[in-house]
């Protein structure tokens, strides 16, 4: 692996571009932007959306050297960064077939949910780019009651309680609510 350091506000590498390298943060954060997809009444060309940002520990940039197509995003570094990267002749050496057999069980995850069952391979490939796995704690909130909420969240693995505030008339103080757990 080399180091590379790459300055705030610069390029990693553009969509459409070549995969030649495997990029791991150990560094800075980076974000991701993808070409929206577009609807035929969308009169802007092109428009490139910010999905997520990254920081230390992630990596990024296998998808074009596992598919050998070109690259689908845009990274770029929100601060300072310094990567280990491994170029594409050492990636299918050492990573490529581990990549692959994660990606094609992410797929394979993906399918089997029912409301993704009749998608085909390439709309599942774009809803496996904007996954971000998160890990929960117990009794943690991932979102609350009249709060906005911008993310589908798919239970991988433990529980989960849906608790909803109710109202319950007649009691002497009338902002007294009550919680239902579902």
């Amino acid at each position: 692996m080399i180091l590379e350091k790459i300055t705030k506000d610069s390029h990693v590498f553009s969509v459409g571009s070549v995969g030649e390298k495997f990029y791991i943060i150990l560094k800075g954060s980076v974000s991701i932007w993808i070409r929206k997809i577009k609807s035929e009444d969308d009169p802007e060309p092109d428009t490139m959306i910010k999905i997520k940002i990254i920081g230390a520990n992630s990596f990024f940039g296998e998808m074009a050297l596992i598919n050998n197509k070109p690259r689908l995003a845009t990274i770029i570094c929100e601060e300072d960064c310094i990567f280990a990267v491994l170029v594409k002749k050492d990636f299918d050496r050492i990573l490529k077939s581990f990549e692959e057999k994660k990606y094609l069980a992410n797929l394979t995850f993906l399918h089997q949910i029912p409301i993704f069952e009749t998608w085909n391979i390439t709309q599942l490939r774009r809803i496996h780019l904007n996954i971000i796995k998160y890990n929960c704690r117990r009794m943690e909130f991932l979102f609350k009651e009249n709060e906005p909420v911008k993310d589908i969240f798919i239970l991988i693995k433990g529980d989960f309680m849906m608790c909803k505030k109710i109202l319950v008339p007649n009691l002497k103080d009338e902002n007294q609510k009550i919680f239902d757990s579902q």
